[in-house]
């Protein structure tokens, strides 16, 4: 990068930043006063000209020659929406977002593939309020386009802008570089760098303990919303550079949602109602139209299914705004945590009235199950060793302990009550508990009954805070409409300590009616075009010498701690082996909560680098925010290095070592496969619709995360980066020396899945503006992939029509395995900190810290009647929307949202200033009254109180950048959230799930 361009980009931070810009949006805003330049038309005022033209002689519509249209993917929320964009050829500025017709997200009946663009001028898709506002996450006044470099401590804010290639430099070879920080903490440390940790990646971390790895294991990987081909660039680096901790932000997200449904659904982690034909749908902690993805899909699917007389119950102890007075939709509030008490009140309900699909049930192979005209098949009758001294016990009985040969089939008892091979049964008998070989076994189904029997109806009721016959009404409405009724869960319910064995047991609702795979039952999507292999190997890394080994910092994804060298040192030493110093979380992965104080503490092994990417754990993750988390984050000893990759200098990247820019999902790519939810197959290809706004390096690359890694990898020359990176079909290299080297393979690979795509004709190229596309990346492809690819571009991804979605009375995308009703693996778990036995089947639990406290108890007597819960609006996501004016002017702030009567009992009207008050902490923040929230919550939405992202002042390059009230407004909870008492660090979380807990901190409300 030239001086010049350097200096125009440093200055290019400060222009129109400041008060003053959002003063008088926020000024317009509330008094509607005149501010600005005169309209250019009486009648249209500020309106550009419009995209589209229309021919008076044909009645056509043609593209205005000032316009190009660009389909892309909106990532404003993770509803992955197909967006419609308006760019002015001219100035190259983005202009309009609108959906895009050809993806199913965005209508109904949504546009085949084979229309021509120009044919769907005039029926554009739907994007939210979000996805609208789009292009102020684009144009943020505060964003990045330069690299920084903190000049003062960690957490100052001052920062000074530097070269790329001198940032570069500084990270891979170490040394003293903060010798010129003026932090006194910071000035003498020799820094290892990228260069130190990779060519000690065949060195041990321990040479006494190779279950930590390499020492390459000590870079630490840390992204939030980060998606499909997006994380598989990460993992590429992460892979070639030999670490295991490569992570995403799920279990901040709904992790445990994810691990309960594919302990039922193996391979798949999200079932969605088929709406649109659905009878009857129950939701628990989520609500279609408001929150869960595709939000604004949901939405429409929940319009078109209540015209068509579909009943709609949510269970939530807010009431959603999307529950109105119509008479089929119902809304029930169980107190916190409860939900799960309901759910086996039903199950209970069910079976003791035999309302479950026994036929469908008893089917133990996909034979008979296919000849009986079903679908799929159940373990529902598979047997489990029940007796607690068989060195097996919780597993399903194998056909050589069942003396029916040598193989470790499983075994059901068919109807003439006799053992057989379950893969030969024809039909299997259900409910069955007796003995085997001289060993006592239980069907799937038994345990289950047995499990919800455990406790009555009322003692659920009493649990839960609701009525019997709520149970009972739900459980009978559920059951009266065969398999057009359907229910699921999310984060309302996934982010519990008890996340799992609740979202285990809502699971089971569906499998009892036997709904999956039929019209109006349940989906598991279509999937999508595989974007990864096909003419191009994308998970391939030639020449690659194997380095990744060890266990993550955050001891997860198949490490069992009673496999670790520390518990068998333990044993061999005659110490008790539990609790381990940090909980082990065998069967999730990406515990975001929890990196930072495993490396902070330094269990099991500290961090020389830690990479921050498009993630803010300081204002997302609970308790994280806390003044210990972040005293240890500004001591440079224990975490050496710390880079951010980010659009903005945000809550968390302010104590950053340096920023990387980052580039917006407007200016980037992604292949990303269909959400469940559409039941359609289809593959979405996100690419820039505006030219990236941060600088270029010396070869002419943007900045941002993907050339960071590129130049990373190049200067430790790196297996999967460079010449010879990526193998095509032939096995001939091709380079990997540019994003597009990498992305537009992906899409290639998308075209030619199966029967290949047509190629885009001239017309579609002209309205896309992808001209010159193809001579700029000419390298990336083979010639004749390019008319495929740009076609795939014109149209946003490739989809299967609408008419594939129903193949008469069942779905034309299947799940055609077996369903899950027990899970073995689970219940050969044990909890590392009490070393309990965790269970496979569905549960009532309630919330427990690591040690088995009960969460409900930790905070009696202290005063604090409520319990806070978080929310997600339509107008707002996580912490990434405070730049978005136009949605901000709608709802300026939040509340602490209690119950009207509540309210009124302490004194308070809507308006007053509180202090919500944790033993974590206090906030101080307005509370609303409100009748839709139940007795004893506390309820915020999140997005707002930031502390970062604008919000404050910052200093860069000796210069004060005036931080925006605006985007302080409002309150966040999420830092003084409550913590588990018997582990430094870490929030209430889930043992078996892994979810971190936003929904079980007791707080007490004082007036201010």
């Amino acid at each position: 990068m030239n001086r010049r361009h350097f200096l125009t980009g440093c200055a290019a931070l400060g222009v129109g930043v400041g008060a003053s810009i959002y003063g008088k949006v926020f000024y317009r805003a509330g008094t509607f006063s005149d501010a600005g330049e005169q309209a250019k038309s009486t009648f249209y005022g500020q309106s550009t000209e419009p995209e589209w033209l229309l021919d008076k002689e044909t009645g056509q519509h043609v593209i205005n020659p000032n316009y190009m249209v660009r389909h892309s993917v909106c990532l404003q929320c993770h509803g992955e929406c197909g967006l419609r964009a308006k760019v002015n050829r001219k100035t190259g500025k983005l202009e309009r977002l609108q959906g895009n017709p050809y993806h199913p997200n965005t209508l109904i009946d949504y546009k085949d593939m084979n229309i021509p663009v120009v044919d769907t001028a005039n029926t554009p898709g739907t994007l939210c309020a979000r996805g609208n506002a789009g292009l102020q996450t684009a144009y943020d006044p505060y964003r990045l386009t330069v690299p920084l470099k903190r000049s003062g401590p960690r957490g100052s804010n001052k920062w000074v802008p530097i070269e790329w290639e001198k940032l570069i430099d500084e990270v891979v070879n170490g040394g003293k570089i903060f010798a010129d920080t003026g932090d006194e903490a910071s000035q003498n440390l020799e820094i290892k760098g990228f260069r130190a940790l990779y060519e000690k990646r065949d060195e041990w971390i321990d040479d006494n303990n190779h279950d930590l790895g390499r020492v390459s294991n000590k870079l630490v990987i840390q992204s939030g919303r980060i998606v499909k081909t997006r994380k598989d660039f990460q993992t590429r680096f992460a892979k070639s550079f030999g670490t295991v901790n490569n992570y995403e932000h799920t279990n901040i997200c709904e992790l445990s949602h994810h691990i309960a449904t594919s302990a039922v659904y193996t391979g798949h982690n999200n079932f969605k109602a088929d709406l649109c034909e659905s009878e009857f749908v129950l939701y628990w902690g989520t609500a279609p139209g408001e929150a869960n993805f595709p939000m604004q899909t949901l939405g429409k699917y929940s319009a078109e299914a209540r015209s068509k007389g579909c009943k709609i119950a949510v269970i939530d102890p807010v009431l959603p705004r999307t529950i109105t007075d119509d008479p089929n939709m119902f809304w029930l509030a169980p107190r916190p945590g409860t939900d799960g008490a309901i759910a086996m009140g039903m199950i209970s309900w069910i079976i003791d009235h035999n309302r479950h699909n026994t036929d469908f049930l008893s089917y133990p192979n996909q034979s008979s199950a296919k000849n009986a005209g079903e679908t799929c098949f159940t373990d529902a009758s598979y047997l489990i060793i029940t007796d607690e001294t068989h060195p097996n016990f919780g597993k399903f009985i194998t056909s050589s302990e069942a003396a029916l040969g040598d193989s470790k089939d499983s075994v059901v008892i068919n109807l003439s009550g006799i053992p057989e091979l379950a893969e030969k049964c024809v039909k299997a008998m259900l409910d069955y508990s007796g003995n085997v070989n001289g060993i006592g076994v239980a069907t799937a189904f038994h345990l289950l009954k047995t499990s919800a029997s455990d406790y009555s109806l009322e003692y659920y009721a009493d649990i839960s805070g609701v009525r019997v016959d709520d149970i009972v009404n739900l459980a009978d409405e559920f059951t009266k409409h065969g398999r057009k009724a359907s229910t699921e869960f999310y984060r309302g319910i996934a982010q519990h300590p008890n996340g799992y064995y609740t979202g285990f047991a809502i699971n089971q609702l569906n499998v009892l009616i036997g709904n999956l795979n039929w019209s109006g039952g349940g989906s598991l999507g279509g999937g999508g075009f595989p974007y990864d292999k096909g003419v191009y190997d994308l998970t391939a890394i030639p020449s690659l010498v194997p380095a990744q080994f060890g266990i993550k910092i955050t001891r997860e994804d198949g490490f069992r701690y009673e496999d670790s060298t520390e518990f068998k040192t333990k044993v061999a030493r005659g110490e008790p082996p539990y609790p381990a110093k940090r909980p082990w979380f065998p069967f999730t992965k990406d515990i975001f909560s929890d990196i930072l104080p495993s490396a902070l503490e330094g269990y099991p092994y500290t961090a020389d680098i830690l990479l921050w990417h498009m993630c803010t754990p300081l204002y997302s993750a609970p308790g994280m925010g806390k003044e210990d988390i972040i005293r240890g984050i500004c001591d440079p000893t224990k975490i050496p290095l710390i880079i951010a990759s980010d659009i903005v200098v945000s809550d968390t990247s302010m104590y950053a070592d340096y920023i990387i820019p980052d580039i917006t999902y407007l200016e980037r790519y992604v292949q990303h496969p269909m959400l469940e939810a559409t039941m359609v197959k289809g593959t979405a290809v996100r690419y820039p619709v505006i030219e990236p706004l941060t600088g270029k390096n010396q070869a002419g690359q943007h900045f941002c995360l993907e050339t960071f890694f590129i130049d990373i990898a190049s200067k430790l020359n790196m297996a999967g980066f460079g010449k010879n990176a990526i193998p095509d079909s032939n096995g001939t290299l091709w380079p990997l020396e540019k994003m597009e080297d990498y992305y537009l393979k992906g899409t290639a690979n998308v075209a030619y899945s199966g029967t290949p795509v047509s190629d885009a004709t001239e017309d579609d190229i002209k309205i896309a503006g992808l001209e010159d596309y193809q001579k700029k990346y000419s390298s990336s492809l083979k010639s004749d992939e390019w008319r495929k690819v740009l076609f795939l571009m014109s149209r946003g991804g490739r989809f299967e029509p609408v008419t594939t979605r129903r193949n008469g009375t069942q779905l034309k995308n299947q799940f055609n395995n077996r369903i899950r009703m027990y899970n073995e693996k689970i219940a050969q778990g044990l909890n590392s900190f009490t070393g309990e036995r965790f269970s496979g089947t569905a549960l009532w639990q309630p919330s427990l810290t690591m040690m088995g406290k009960k969460v409900d108890e930790l905070d009696q007597g202290k005063g604090m009647d409520f319990t806070i819960l978080t929310r997600k609006s339509a107008l707002q996501t996580q912490s990434r929307l405070s730049s978005n004016s136009f949605i901000r002017e709608i709802q300026p702030t939040n509340w602490a949202e209690i119950n009207t009567d509540d309210g009124k009992a302490l004194g308070l009207k809507t308006g007053d200033s509180v202090w919500v008050e944790t033993v974590e902490g206090r906030r101080r923040c307005e509370v609303k009254l409100r009748d839709g929230v139940a007795p004893g919550v506390i309820s915020f939405i999140v997005g707002y109180g930031h502390w970062g992202y604008g919000a404050t002042d910052i200093d860069i390059g000796g210069k004060r950048i005036k931080g925006s009230k605006i985007r302080a407004a409002g309150i966040n909870l999420n830092p003084i959230m409550r913590l588990d008492p018997d582990v430094w660090g870490m929030p209430l979380m889930d043992p078996i799930g892994g979810s971190s807990s936003f929904f079980n901190t007791r707080a007490k409300i004082i007036k201010a």
